[in-house]
């Protein structure tokens, strides 16, 4: 008697880290589909113009802080 207690005991645990990890997984399916969507919809920086090459380069600590 004590052993099918324990079996069907046992049994509804494990049905309730069945779904347990089932909602997991779902929240992992759907975070993946949002990051998914975040990353197709950023900018091809491969496309964007070179703002770097025109540019003067900054100042050093020296110039920064000399007292001429």
């Amino acid at each position: 008697m004590l052993w099918q207690w324990v079996e069907v005991s046992s049994l509804g645990q494990n049905t309730r880290i069945e779904q347990e990890y089932k909602q997991k997984l779902a929240r992992v399916t759907q975070v993946r589909k949002e990051l998914k969507s975040h990353i197709q919809s950023l900018p091809d920086l491969s496309l964007l113009p070179n703002v770097t090459g025109g540019l003067a380069p900054l100042p050093s600590a020296g110039d920064l802080f000399s007292t001429d």
